[in-house]
């Protein structure tokens, strides 16, 4: 049986008759054995498992499907050299296993920082320098086509360097689309693991009463009126704030995930580490002049408002002792768990709350980089008017004024936001004064959601462009052939296309049947490849709630799939007919389909984003176990 270009009933590949060597025999037949085997699991990394369906599809958007932006893992997958012979890895893995047995926690803490080096050393984005120096290029040949073009030129120089002017531009916006499919590529392959819809839109109903209601110890019934309150604010604004509500009533603590957010504050704080290594030129005295002006700037300013008297010093031991406490809680940590073993237990308790702060970090930093580059216009105007007024009214009304009305919003933000963001961390969006700022403003992730979801409409429009062409190619059939029987007449005109046009087309296993998960313009659905097998799901597009990546845990299997794609998985959430989201976002038992051993895994997930057409949310991952890295071990 031949399938998408392999031959199933072929025979093992025997080695060559002139080629009788040991060594050579054994690598043969261990290549064809591997090959044979990874085939039949349907782990094969080389077979991209939607040729046939994409050759339906027109060039133009066959191209788009190729780029980076939906094909990541092709762009971002790189090979990590190391020792390439049988006797050089056995030698390697000698040392290595000979070093752990006589220096186990040496060993352990050299591959824990090896890891944790690797993962922040690739957060540099793909953008090279020297991508950098041809964009640059570019614009500097636009500059001189331009210059030369304000020369007096006549006849056919007029033409010539109009033309040379219109490439410059084309091979611009073709450098910036590149540059934008990379950050996507690079965005969506390595930060985003799992996304959600964003709830619908329409107003939700409230519970009824009797929800709200307990007895409390003397058996006497009391309505809480605290929740009440807090479900009728989000019934009421469920409209703009259902996008930041978390799906987590407290984020999951994961090592893996902490290094993410890490790794984004990392990319995106690169303009803070810029004027932090300017205060350190300043404090190393590289500029004395400069230096020195500062330092007498500092001293009048900080003599004049800051003057030292009794209660400043006060004020200072006061502080003094609260570190003092902090400090007698570490001691408690150390004397309970031992000096060397103290920070696990500590990062247990502090983990969640700082994975979540470096999350909300990242997320901050990133909206107001998009906000200074008016990624959303109407957002980023509306911010800049809010303060603008701001100031405005601070410059001319009434000083006392002004510091009342701060003071009383620095009450409100301590005796009722920061009260609702510990207690309820999934609301801690919607109290935040920053996030206000900087309000529907995307972040990286939502820029490559929208992104996708544009090129996604560029495809659709290529593929129905090619069904009007046929279209308009069986009229034309049908009009040459107009003196003929009517029934070749009918047969012409009546040539409909499929509202459904398939797009893709990737290699998985569906409940342990081989098949393939094909996306289509309106469903997705998986096929089989036995014709009579019903483990088989069709769902339509807009039906999806969310989506994340995986990976198949250790097993027998892992030495042949380590390399390959026979360990991605993708978990697929579906809500069931009828079923809405409540007023957390959350879709009680909804359908899930995992798809396993999937060939381009990281396609399919962009893909679905995109032509979904659904508003998408970045959320955390599930399980620790769940989490993606590029280049990490996964339990190998």
């Amino acid at each position: 049986m031949v399938y998408n270009g392999i031959d199933n009933n072929a025979p093992v590949d025997a080695p060559d008759a002139d080629d009788l060597s040991p060594p050579s025999t054994i690598q043969k037949l261990k290549s064809s054995a591997k090959s044979k085997t990874k085939h039949i699991l349907n782990i094969d990394a080389t077979e991209s498992g939607d040729a046939k369906v994409e050759k339906t599809l027109s060039g133009a958007a066959r191209k788009e499907l190729e780029s980076p932006a939906f094909n990541s893992a092709k762009f971002l997958k790189k090979s990590e050299p190391g020792p390439k012979g049988f006797r050089d890895r056995t030698s390697t893995a000698f040392k290595v296993t000979a070093n752990a047995i006589v220096h186990p926690k040496d060993t352990i803490k050299s591959s824990s920082s090896r890891v944790t080096a690797s993962h922040l050393a690739k957060s540099r984005p793909v953008t090279s320098k020297e991508a950098d120096l041809e964009f640059l290029q570019a614009h500097d040949d636009l500059d001189e086509a331009r210059e030369r073009q304000a020369q007096d030129l006549f006849g056919d120089e007029i033409e010539a360097e109009e033309g040379n002017v219109a490439y410059q531009k084309s091979r611009i916006e073709g450098l910036e689309l590149s540059r934008r499919n990379m950050r996507v590529a690079w965005v969506t392959g390595r930060h985003v693991q799992r996304v959600r819809v964003v709830p619908n839109l329409t107003q939700p109903t409230l519970p009824p009463p009797s929800y709200f209601e307990e007895e409390d110890d003397c058996g006497y019934t009391r309505f809480r009126w605290q929740d009440w309150l807090g479900y009728k604010v989000l019934s009421l604004t469920h409209q703009f704030t259902a996008r930041y509500i978390d799906d987590f009533a407290q984020l999951p603590y994961d090592e893996d995930t902490l290094r993410l957010h890490l790794e984004r504050v990392l990319v995106v704080s690169a303009p803070l580490q810029e004027i932090a290594s300017s205060a350190m030129r300043l404090y190393t005295w590289e500029d004395p002049w400069r230096t020195g002006i500062g330092c007498l700037m500092y001293a009048l300013i900080q003599n004049y408002f800051y003057p030292h008297t009794i209660a400043n010093l006060r004020a200072a031991q006061a502080r003094s002792s609260d570190h003092e406490a902090t400090a007698r809680k570490i001691d408690e940590l150390m004397d309970r768990h031992g000096a060397q073993n103290w920070i696990e237990p500590f990062l247990q308790e502090v983990g969640p709350s700082l994975q979540a702060i470096l999350s909300d970090t990242a997320n901050t930093i990133e909206a107001m980089n998009n906000l200074y580059h008016f990624r959303n216009v109407s957002a980023s105007m509306a911010t800049f008017w809010l303060l603008a007024s701001g100031l405005i009214f601070s410059l001319f009304a009434d000083a006392n004024l002004v510091i009342s009305l701060f003071w009383a919003g620095l009450g409100g933000l301590f005796f009722f936001l920061w009260p609702i963001a510990t207690l309820h961390p999934r609301y801690r969006l919607l109290v935040s004064p920053i996030k206000w700022l900087v309000w529907d403003v995307p972040t990286h992730a939502e820029l490559c959601f929208q992104y996708l979801q544009e090129r996604s409409n560029f495809v659709k429009e290529a593929i129905f462009a090619g069904r009007y062409k046929q279209r308009q190619k069986a009229e034309q059939i049908a009009i040459r052939h107009v003196y003929d029987s009517d029934d070749s007449f009918h047969s012409a005109l009546d040539i409909q296309l499929d509202e459904n046009k398939d797009i893709l087309s990737f290699g998985c296993t569906f409940e342990n049947r081989p098949g393939h998960f094909i996306i289509s313009t309106n469903t997705v659905r998986f096929q089989s490849r036995i014709a009579s097998d019903k483990h088989t799901f069709t769902h339509p597009l807009q039906n999806m709630i969310e989506i994340s990546k995986q990976r198949t845990r250790s097993s027998l299997l892992t030495p042949i799939v380590k390399h390959s794609t026979g360990m991605d998985k993708l978990e697929i959430r579906f809500r069931r007919t009828g079923q809405v989201a409540d007023l957390k976002g959350d879709v009680m038992e909804p359908q899930i389909v995992t798809l396993e051993n999937m060939i381009g895994r990281d396609k399919a997930f962009n893909a679905l984003i995109g032509f979904s057409g659904l508003r998408w949310q970045h959320v955390q991952q599930r399980s620790s176990g769940d989490v993606d890295w590029k280049g990490a071990s996964h339990g190998e």
